[in-house]
């Protein structure tokens, strides 16, 4: 008797799969990004500061370190792995982008079906690591942005402390990275203080105190925000950081209303996440420590870089662009209740048109892109508002979708201030992936839901990074649209990088020359603000300085300057446009009698004599 073979069921963990499916997808989308396109002044920074700590110097002591110097330490240890080169950095970036979209993966696939939450971590890819591949911090704070509220969520789906250890650690590292990562304390502290008081039912009079302390603690951590911004306050300022801080803030502060927390203000878990913070900081800090050079490492943290408010500002954009901001709303989510059917299923029809028409009119036609990048960028400033609104309004599911909440959308609103002072558009994308997870939060723990599909505008938002963003670069993306051809190898063996054709003209002229004139032991000047030729000629700057502006030195004379410069062999001048002042005119004219012999192309002049 033959019988037929039984069947072997193989169970499919959709979810995972389409996680998998998702990885593939943004390293393959990725990969062409990593070497394409430079700020020179910004991958000369990071590349000159490891390199320097490889060779032994101590951050803000040997040298003027603009981060408190973790990643430098990091970039020093990929260079003693990989080799010296701009592109091992930009690998290293390309790991950290895949993990960061796992994150947001994560995050999202706890609100949405494993489908949408992959169409939702595309769009955070799209705007975000593709328009400035660099390996400047910015991107690792998202990252631990990211790690910190994951570890948020976490603590509140499972009240474990091990998470609230992770969220810490991911906050502590933020700020090892760059100063602008202790915006992630206030949101991690106050989520945490949001968590129910394992000590059970507390008294009237101790509640009434709490009432107090988070009121106090609402106000003196928005006081302190207004004091930091206090020299460049303007109405794009206060519209797209304050307003927000502010209503997180305000959040916390009536947090008695709307949460269900059974005791009094939990802060065995702040102290936690506070320990864990210190943790990185306190190895950052060890060298420091061991060398009695902690006052140097304070004054390069925090005074030093005081230096950039006064030099490198760039205001938001006027608080009235809003207007973008509200039309994009009420486009999404209001329909007239007297629609009927039938009109309702052609008012989609318009707004689907409209989503997948306008990203490629906005390839030639200003105003429409510059809709599109308002009409998104406004909706994340506005969320923590929407949040605050939906919370003491009670229109949100009760419980641990509170939490959330609060979480998101404080993250979102402290991590935007990384924007001030210097409120390019490609710092909105530093937070782009956060201000996704905030609307998803706040959107989908309404009680009642939408008459109108957000379909278009996630389609609006996808086909424009990849239609416009993308092809375009950190000069012009969120201004106008203009692709450029990154195509051009460098051919530097300190830089395997393609750029435009005029930069890779400029620098392969004058790299080889500079180290024909240097030979071996050869001492070389280069300036203003240009860390990336002592980079790829292999020398350090003399000064220690990576940017000039951040020097205290502003009471040295022509003569004392000219010295300086005198005492090298080889000097490049630079003529284009950055930070620092050009070199004045009357010293050019005394270096190039003392260095009588010279070669000039666009924007450099090498001198030697």
């Amino acid at each position: 008797m033959i019988t037929r073979p039984s069947t072997i069921r193989v169970a499919v963990d959709t979810p995972l799969i389409v996680a998998g499916l998702l990885l593939m997808l943004a390293a393959a989308y990725l990969v062409p990004f990593v070497d394409r396109g430079w700020v020179p002044i910004d991958e000369g920074m990071t590349g000159q500061a490891a390199e320097r700590v490889l060779t032994g110097a101590l951050p803000h002591v040997d040298y003027e370190e603009p981060y408190p110097g973790a990643l430098s330490y990091f970039y020093a240890a990929v260079f003693r792995m990989t080799g010296i080169d701009l592109v091992h950095l930009r690998w290293t970036v390309f790991a950290g982008a895949l993990v960061t979209m796992t994150f947001v993966h994560v995050i999202l696939r706890r609100h949405l079906r494993p489908v949408f939450a992959a169409i939702g971590t595309l769009v955070a890819l799209g705007w975000s690591f593709p328009n400035y591949f660099s390996s400047l911090p910015s991107w690792w704070l998202l990252l631990c942005a990211l790690v910190c509220l994951w570890g948020l969520i976490r603590h509140v789906e499972t009240e474990r402390l091990l998470f609230v250890g992770i969220a810490g650690l991911a906050a502590g590292v933020a700020f090892t990275i760059k100063q602008t990562g202790i915006y992630l304390l206030p949101p991690l502290m106050m989520s945490l203080m949001a968590s129910p008081s394992s000590i059970g039912a507390v008294s009237a009079s101790r509640r009434k105190a709490d009432v107090w302390i988070r009121a106090a603690i609402g106000t003196g951590v928005f006081v302190l925000v207004v004091l930091i911004m206090r020299t460049g306050i303007g109405s794009g300022e206060i519209l797209y950081l304050l307003v927000p801080v502010a209503a997180a803030c305000l959040m916390f502060a009536l947090l008695h209303r709307w949460t269900d927390a059974p005791g009094g203000l939990n802060w065995r878990s702040p102290l936690v996440a506070a320990a864990a913070a210190a943790v990185p900081v306190v190895i950052l800090l060890w060298p420091h420590i061991a060398a009695g050079t902690v006052s140097s490492w304070v004054n390069g943290v925090f005074v030093i870089p005081q230096r950039r408010l006064q030099v490198t500002t760039l205001p938001m954009r006027p608080a009235s662009h809003i207007v973008a901001a509200v039309a994009a709303i009420l486009w999404l989510f209001w329909s007239a209740p007297s629609l009927k059917p039938g009109e309702l299923r052609i008012v989609k029809g318009m707004r689907w048109s409209l989503a997948l028409a306008l990203p490629f009119l906005a390839l030639y036609w200003h105003f429409a892109y510059t809709f599109i990048w308002e009409a998104i960028r406004g909706p994340a400033a506005m969320l923590p508002v929407i949040a605050f609104w939906l919370a003491i309004s009670g229109r949100i599911q009760p419980g641990r979708d509170r939490r959330i909440l609060f979480a998101a959308s404080a993250m979102l609103a402290f991590a935007s201030l990384g924007q001030f002072p210097f409120a390019a558009p490609v710092y909105f994308l530093y937070v782009a992936p956060l201000a996704l997870i905030a609307g998803v939060v706040t959107f989908r723990t309404m009680q009642a839901p939408a008459r109108l599909s957000d379909g278009p505008a996630i389609a609006l938002a996808l086909l424009f990074a990849v239609v416009c963003m993308n092809r375009e670069y950190v000069w012009n993306v969120g201004s106008f649209h203009r692709a450029y051809d990154l195509t051009t190898p460098l051919a530097l063996p300190r830089a395997s990088l393609n750029v435009v054709d005029f930069e890779a003209d400029a620098y392969q002229w004058v790299m080889p020359l500079v180290r024909q004139r240097l030979g071996e032991g050869g001492r070389l000047m280069a300036g203003p603000d240009t860390p990336e030729v002592y980079f790829l000629a292999g020398r350090f700057s003399p000064s220690g300085r990576l940017f000039d502006f951040f020097s205290a030195q502003e009471s040295v004379n022509e003569e004392q300057e000219f010295a300086r410069w005198a005492s090298a062999d080889v000097i490049v001048l630079f003529y284009g446009k950055r930070f620092s002042a050009p070199v004045p005119d009357t010293l050019v004219s005394r270096l190039r009698k003392e260095f009588p012999h010279g070669e000039f192309m666009p924007p450099f002049e090498v001198r030697w004599r």
